[in-house]
């Protein structure tokens, strides 16, 4: 029976009795009190029967199955719902019983799924811990924000001598020195800011550091990597080192032992000195005289070459050994001092020339640098600095640079006396400096009003350019848009500023081929800026840009830019407002110009913004400059010219090599007489004209 008619059928019946009732009692003849309480009677008696009914048909179950439904939502195992056998419910009962059985299911299926991935989990677990146990190397895995372990391995422990604070969700810091640590965290996710352009390869995701315990008894030598999901911030960090203690403490042994040579050399010299003076000078002694002399000498070299037996002996046994040191970027090293010493102590470093790779421990040298440039702004020097790596034979300088007169010898050797706040196990400037390859720091005076204080680092080879998925390519074909090439250089034909006094913005593209009227695309914009003849490669632009185009393989061969790089990016027209800001006034400059400055010109009415700048072109200057030259490729151009460091194919390794070429060619323009934009822009216009006579044959 329907829930619903057993309702409507007590409800009938009750009010049957009760107006049966109404009828009746009057016509018994009672007293009307009597009467009244007979005809409640009825109805009270009519009630309870219509209750009892609902109650064993219709609460009682629903009590029943309420609780046994309870008790499958809350337990894993619960018996299965009993359905009612008969009533108004059963339709009700069968359905709940029904979902009962698909939830007891999915939970069964659930549980199989989460066990089997679960002993999966397991597995891959302990494989890892396999894997981290039998590795030399210690492994600590770390939050992002808080800096709490989340995993180490039993090296980990042992290179750490198992402190107490090591343990799962304790503070890095409690266990390894903050500085080194933090610098390069900040490398590492300012790269990550920036791989969509990124010049020197995918290498670069690891780097090293050099850290310690907190009490400096171990030295510790290290890599990081972050750990990402996606392009989002970073999660965490791997950090996996090793001790290099040993190394250390040879290496202290090894400065112990030169003392102890130039010590102990000094007096038989001085004595061997003294006496072949005496015999030089007096030649007239007498024999007894000469004889004494003549001992001391046999004595004193005899004691000089068993002191050189004894300390060949004890290096031997030393064997070689080197501080700690990784490759890294001048770039990445002076954008971290730079921002180190503006917001500690405002002091504005500003970069120029070209970027180069040093070998060396990036920590330490941004210890020196702040120490340096600290030392200079605070013996009233300038608040404002130059700093340039420049390529030796096996050395980078690295030179401070800034108005005003050099340091004195006496107070630069005091500075190297005095103790570097941060030094792991403590020392002086110049022991830094020592542990630098050597490094020797000299002041001088590279033109009138200048000064520079110049500090050697060892070179790193660049790395390979496998690294960074290019192969060497033949450059691009020289292209020539007359028309675009008049229209700028119209306005500066006029111009006779001084080049030195002229703002340039040098630029370059990456795209999809070498036809920008026939539907190819720029891929990726970079340009960097020239200022009173000097490269600010600090003031860079660099995107990548979305071609709406798959990019060839050949072309992603060239430049390594994939689709899935560029996928969700900015067209060229979103970012050339953005560019147009950065250029400015200043006037345009790219090697074979045109080419990349057509791409521009075709978006100018879709973005909004025109370039009627001044154009120079580094290779129509190159033709002229050098006019029995048959190659006037960059790499060419670059070459003739000295000039390496800039990795190629890439936009902006491209521009900054294209500008430091620029730099080059303005000494050489000058050299000859022509000093000013409006002579070099005519120069250049010789070179085209001659290419419009070719271009009619």
């Amino acid at each position: 029976m329907r829930l619903r008619l057993l309702f409507a059928l007590v409800l009938a019946a009750v009010a049957a009795v009760g107006g049966g009732a109404l009828l009746v009692v009057p016509q018994l003849g009672l007293a009307p009190a009597a009467a009244a309480f007979w005809s409640l009677l009825v109805l009270a008696l009519a009630a309870i029967g219509a209750w009892l009914v609902l109650e064993r048909l219709v609460a009682a179950p629903l009590r029943r199955l309420r609780r046994e439904a309870r008790t499958l939502a809350e337990t894993a195992e619960a018996p299965a719902i009993a359905v009612p056998a008969s009533g108004p419910l059963q339709p009700l009962g069968g359905a709940v019983a029904r979902l009962g059985a698909a939830l007891t299911r999915a939970r069964r299926e659930t549980d199989s799924v989460v066990g089997e991935a679960m002993a999966r989990g397991g597995r891959e677990k302990s494989r890892l811990v396999a894997i981290l146990r039998d590795l030399g190397e210690g492994v600590l895995v770390c939050s992002r924000e808080e800096h709490r372990i989340l995993l180490y391995n039993e090296s980990a422990a042992r290179a750490l001598d198992a402190p107490p604070q090591l343990g799962l969700g304790r503070p890095l810091f409690e266990l390894m020195t903050r500085e080194p640590v933090l610098h390069a965290l900040e490398r590492l996710e300012a790269r990550a800011e920036g791989e969509e352009a990124d010049e020197r390869g995918g290498g670069d995701r690891v780097v090293g550091f050099v850290g310690a315990t907190p009490d400096g008894s171990t030295l510790l030598e290290g890599r990081m990597t972050l750990i990402r999901e996606g392009d989002g911030p970073a999660l965490g960090y791997v950090l996996s080192f090793a001790d290099v203690g040993r190394r250390v403490e040879q290496l202290a042994l090894r400065e112990r032992l030169l003392r102890t040579a130039f010590e102990g050399l000094r007096g038989p010299l001085a004595n061997l000195r003294a006496a072949a003076e005496t015999l030089h000078e007096h030649p007239e002694l007498a024999p007894v005289e000469r004889q004494r002399f003549d001992a001391v000498v046999l004595q004193e070299s005899a004691a000089l070459a068993d002191r050189l037996d004894a300390l060949s002996e004890e290096h031997g046994r030393l064997g070689g050994s080197a501080w700690p040191s990784q490759r890294l970027h001048s770039a990445d090293l002076l954008a971290c001092v730079a921002r180190a010493v503006g917001e500690r102590d405002g002091i504005t470093l500003t970069r120029i020339g070209l970027p180069l790779w040093l070998q060396g421990d990036s920590h330490l040298m941004l210890l020196v640098l702040q120490e340096l440039l600290r030392r200079l702004a605070g013996e009233g020097g300038p608040a404002g600095y130059d700093v340039e790596a420049l390529l030796s034979d096996r050395r980078v300088y690295l030179d401070l640079t800034w108005d005003g007169d050099p340091v004195p010898e006496g107070q630069l050797e005091g500075w190297l006396a005095a103790p570097l706040p941060g030094l792991i196990g403590g020392g002086s400037l110049g022991d830094a400096l020592e542990r630098l390859a050597g490094a020797v720091l000299w002041c001088r005076r590279p033109s009138p009003g200048r000064a520079a204080l110049r500090l050697p680092i060892a070179a790193a080879v660049p790395p390979p350019e496998a690294e960074s998925g290019h192969r060497p390519l033949p450059p691009r074909p020289e292209f020539y848009d007359f028309e675009l090439q008049s229209r700028a250089n119209r306005a500066a034909r006029q111009d006779e500023r001084p080049l030195r006094e002229v703002d340039f913005v040098v630029f370059d593209t990456e795209t999809t081929g070498l036809n920008p009227s026939q539907g190819d695309e720029v891929v990726s914009l970079a340009a960097v800026r020239i200022v009173n003849g000097r490269l600010l490669s600090g003031e860079s632009f660099e995107r990548l840009v979305d071609p709406r185009r798959p990019i060839p393989p050949e072309s992603t061969r060239f430049h390594g830019i994939t689709d899935a790089q560029v996928r969700g990016k900015p067209t060229l027209a979103e970012v050339m407002p953005a560019f147009k800001a950065f250029v400015g006034d200043a006037v345009l400059v790219g090697h074979n110009v045109a080419f990349d400055l057509k791409f521009l010109r075709l978006k100018e009415k879709q973005a909004g913004v025109g370039f009627d700048n001044a154009l120079l072109d580094t290779l129509l200057l190159s033709r002229f400059l050098d006019p029995e030259a048959e190659d006037h490729s960059l790499d060419a151009v670059a070459a003739r010219h000295g000039i390496e460091g800039a990795r190629r194919h890439t936009a902006l390794g491209d521009t900054l090599l294209t500008a430091a070429i620029l730099v080059r060619q303005i000494e050489q323009l000058e050299a000859r007489g022509i000093a000013s934009l409006g002579e070099a822009v005519r120069r250049s216009d010789t070179v085209t004209e001659v290419k419009r006579l070719q271009a009619q044959f």
